[in-house]
């Protein structure tokens, strides 16, 4: 994409011309140097004074040498930053006319602040301002777009001119052996050397150019050439520069990752040894300058992205979505599916058309119900899968069957919501609150037996059983409503009042400490807590919740799911696949159905003694929690896929032959016959057969081997519950039983990745923002890390979400337009990112940082160039001046050479420090 702006101000770079025009003012003064050399010589000044004082400094036979070469030096490291200089000021040029310039209409800057009044003035319920937030919104997603490309497209303008500026410095290098060879064969044959040592001279400032070097003069009169790091250039003969341009360069892409190629030396690697000239300025610009632009746009991105959303899933959680609606968030097929949520509740509510409710209930009590129906493990963890089938399960309650699912995940990972035919119109909503207090529904009579039975268990916010549904607190049915609250009145850490309300009576349980409750679903059979109806109470305040979201499979440690005790017998008997970061073996134990937590924690260390895994079993309020670590600075992960059904270990397994049924999530996805005598791998092969029902259903199958023996792995996409059915299935000899695999009946996962507020906003319901192939909300940075955690090139994915692009009315809602409104004006913590510190700051200012920071860098740059070049023409000065001067019969002119000398390093180390202060971090 073309660069608007300035055409006279180069794109990418300094270009060859640039940098032969700065070593161009070294080469002509020293021509002029040597014919007047040739000239004249001056006569001998009388000042013994001088002479005295300078002899002991300078020795008289290598005083001219040494002055000459020192200037020398001094003018090819100014050439190199004066090259460096024309660089920096050309890409600043180019970055003020990308991002704008302060205070233009078209920065960056001025674009967020046109996208906060339109949202200030659709707050002042101006309505026919919807659609002009949704413009601006648009407007500006459209510039970041925009913005990125450009910047990567500047970034290969720069890669492709860091390869010609290589070539050149090759034609240079071959230069300079060439002479170095004609030196020796005229010194051999008694010729004058004056006029190829000018050229060897001119061609090693053109060379400073490029590169920062060392040079020596050898005794023949020859030249050898290093980097200052000591990689010989030119010795007895030429090194050949490499370099590999890449033709398409996007923001992933970086000479750490190996995308991007560095500048090599004979093979050697000397892109970190270049720290002048004109190379070192354009991998500076490639790797360092546009990247941080870029990284400090894709933490503003991602920062706005996060904190609009945010506020709308906020706004409009009593909203109900609709037929069609989908979630921002992709969940992965591998891993990044599982979920759980803590700080309070999710009201779940189904609404009719009419705006009545057709069913409500919280979210982890859907969930709890629909994986023990499916008989799976209660571990607080759950997947996308299970979320999507708990909903869809629910919603068949309260509405009806439908002729497709309520709810899905379709082929991209995203929740997918239908309500069509009788229940077109409805509406689900998602409402966070606080769960310190629960309500029951309201009965008319307190005393009448209520003909419910069962357990009522309850358990903190940390998963604590404050109630065993053992004893007085299982409900009989002769209990009434009186009766039943006596029965919970006498659990530690809760409160039970019975109290009149809404002409009936209602149990109010209220925590006393403060923390979140939650009511565990009934198990089979029982019908106490649905015939109680508890949920969180409606008075209590709607405050986010926070959902935990494993993005990772591996991690420093795994921690289980809560257990009651730790000497119950677990039931397991598929092996456990312990793996390291790279997926590689570290060790494999298969429990017996009879090891308790204890057991399998002793088990583990007495298989690891040397320390590859350490194992304890760690207390949790009143629950026992697994725990298992690597060694120290290692990452641990399980083998086998999430919520995939295994078969134990068999050794030459052959089936007895029948038919195979697969159902997921209770619902059949095909079936299959198998013949006698096929092993593990044909049965996984006939699963597998496309013209087989079961791909298209997600489901897949695979053989592994443990202790000897094989096993029959089964999974499914999303994680969903499966299930089977059949002759084949059984314990029998020649069948097959399959069985949730160890890992996940154990709950044993690595550490939370990722901490998101509010379950709306987990899922992305009603962002107003959505990014691409990128994630739909992406979370903060751990506290106290404060880094960027925005995926290069954010930026140019974000997108105002077609939801309210093509029904700007929807961002009507006078809370969703002022919550916006207020989150635009005030300061949000933001990461460090691309040289900014983190800090505090509002996102339109933020934005204006960057732009006003590319503008004082190219000011900075530009004043430095005029002061450079001064100061090479000063240094270029001298060496004229030195070449004026018989140094053996004149010892007076060595002071002046001296003090000019003295001079140019002072201005050296000055530059030097400048250079460092405007390296050092901002604040």
């Amino acid at each position: 994409m073309p660069i608007e702006g300035n055409s006279n101000v180069p794109a990418n770079g300094l270009n060859w011309a640039m940098q032969t025009n700065a070593s161009a003012v070294a080469g002509s003064t020293q021509a002029a140097a040597t014919a007047a050399t040739q000239r004249t010589r001056k006569t001998r000044t009388d000042r013994a004074g001088d002479f005295q004082s300078l002899g002991g400094l300078f020795p008289m036979a290598a005083s001219g040498g040494s002055i000459e070469a020192g200037l020398q030096a001094s003018i090819r490291d100014a050439i190199g930053t004066l090259n460096t200089l024309f660089s920096d000021e050309s890409t600043g040029e180019a970055l003020q006319s990308i991002l704008g310039r302060p205070g233009d209409s078209s920065s960056i800057g001025q674009s967020i602040r046109d996208l906060a009044s339109a949202f200030a003035r659709l707050a002042a319920n101006s309505r026919e301002s919807a659609r002009d937030a949704a413009d601006a919104a648009g407007t500006f997603t459209a510039r970041l777009e925009k913005i990125t490309a450009q910047i990567q497209s500047l970034r290969g303008q720069v890669d492709s001119e860091i390869g010609v500026t290589v070539e050149q410095a090759n034609q240079i290098l071959n230069q300079l052996a060439a002479l170095n060879a004609r030196i020796t064969k005229d010194a051999a044959a008694g010729f004058p050397a004056a006029d190829v040592a000018s050229m060897r001279d001119a061609a090693l400032d053109s060379l400073a150019g490029s590169l920062d070097i060392a040079s020596f003069r050898r005794a023949d009169g020859t030249v050898s050439v290093f980097t200052k790091s000591g990689t010989p250039l030119v010795t007895a003969t030429a090194a050949r520069l490499g370099y590999r341009p890449t033709p398409q360069i996007t923001a992933d892409m970086t000479i750490g990752n190996g995308a991007l190629s560095g500048v090599t030396a004979d093979g050697v690697d000397i892109s970190g040894q270049i720290s002048a000239g004109t190379l070192h300025a354009l991998l500076k610009t490639r790797d360092a300058t546009l990247p941080n632009v870029q990284s400090q746009l894709d933490t503003l991105a991602q920062s706005l992205q996060t904190h609009v959303n945010q506020a709308s899933n906020r706004a409009l959680a009593g909203t109900g979505l609709g037929d069609g609606c989908k979630s921002a968030r992709h969940f992965r097929p591998a891993g990044g599916q599982r979920f759980s949520v803590a700080g309070g509740d999710v009201l779940v509510t189904a609404r009719k058309p009419d705006g009545s409710s057709a069913g409500m209930d919280t979210l982890t009590a859907i969930l709890r119900r629909h994986g023990s129906a499916r008989g799976l493990p209660e571990t607080g963890i759950w997947t996308a899968g299970l979320l999507a089938g708990a909903l869809d399960q629910w919603l068949t309650r309260c509405l009806g069957p439908a002729p497709a699912p309520y709810v899905r995940i379709d082929n991209n990972g995203a929740l997918s919501f239908s309500f069509q035919g009788p229940a077109a119109g409805t509406g689900l909503s998602f409402q966070d609150r606080r769960s310190g207090v629960c309500r029951s529904s309201v009965f008319p009579d307190p005393d009448r037996p209520l003909g419910l039975t069962g357990p009522v268990s309850i358990v903190d916010g940390a998963g604590n059983l404050m109630s065993t549904g053992t004893g007085r607190l299982a409900v009989a049915p002769g209990d009434s409503l009186t009766a039943i609250s006596a029965k919970l009145a006498v659990l530690d850490g809760i409160e039970t009042t019975l109290t009149a309300r809404d002409g009936g009576w209602a149990i109010t349980l209220t925590s006393t400490t403060g923390s979140d409750m939650a009511v565990l679903p009934d198990p089979d059979g029982a019908t106490a807590v649905r015939g109680l109806g508890l949920l969180p109470s409606s008075d209590q305040p709607a405050e986010d919740v926070v959902v935990n979201h494993w993005t990772e499979t591996t991690g420093p440690n795994l921690c289980s799911a809560p257990f009651p005790d730790a000497i119950t017998p677990l039931g397991l008997s598929q092996p456990l696949e312990f793996l390291d970061g790279d997926g590689h073996p570290v060790a494999r134990l298969t429990p017996a159905p009879d090891w308790s937590l204890r057991d399998l924690s002793d088990r583990i260390n007495d298989l690891c003694p040397g320390g590859e895994l350490a194992s304890s079993v760690v207390a949790c309020g009143n629950r026992a929690v697994l725990k298992i670590s690597p060694a120290m600075g290692r990452q641990l992960g399980l083998g086998g896929g999430l919520g995939a059904c295994r078969t134990a270990p068999r050794e030459g397994f052959q089936a007895a032959g029948g038919d195979l049924s697969i159902m997921v999530d209770g619902r059949m996805a095909g079936r299959i016959t198998i013949r006698p005598g096929d092993g593990l791998a044909a049965i996984a092969q006939a699963i597998n057969d496309p013209r087989a029902p079961f791909a298209a259903e997600g489901i897949a199958a695979g053989v592994t081997t443990a202790d000897g023996g094989e096993m029959l792995e089964i999974s499914h996409r999303w994680a969903s519950p499966l299930a089977f059915g059949g002759t084949i299935v059984g314990s029998q000899p020649g069948q097959i039983d399959l069985r949730l695999n160890s890992r996940d009946r154990l709950g044993l996962y690595p550490p939370v990745t990722q901490i998101v507020s509010g379950f709306a906003n987990f899922l992305g319901l009603n962002d107003i923002f959505v990014a691409g192939p990128l994630s739909g909300v992406d979370s903060k940075a751990p506290i106290g890390i404060f880094a960027s955690t925005a995926a290069p090139g954010m930026a140019g994915a974000i997108r105002l979400n077609p939801l309210f692009r093509d029904r700007p009315e929807r961002l009507s809602d006078a809370a969703l337009a002022g919550a916006v409104a207020e989150m635009l004006q005030s300061d949000v913590n933001l990461a460090a990112a691309g040289g900014f510190p983190r800090g505090s700051q509002s996102l339109p200012l933020y934005a204006e940082t960057i732009v006003a920071t590319a503008a004082t860098t190219a000011r900075n740059a530009e004043t430095l160039r005029v002061f450079q070049q001064t100061f090479l023409h000063s240094l270029n000065r001298q060496r004229s001046g030195l070449s004026c001067f018989d140094i053996d019969h004149t010892a007076a002119r060595l002071s002046t050479y001296q003090q000019a000398f003295q001079d140019s390093s002072f201005v050296a180390s000055t530059m030097k420090q400048f250079f460092g202060s405007l390296g050092a971090p901002m604040h």
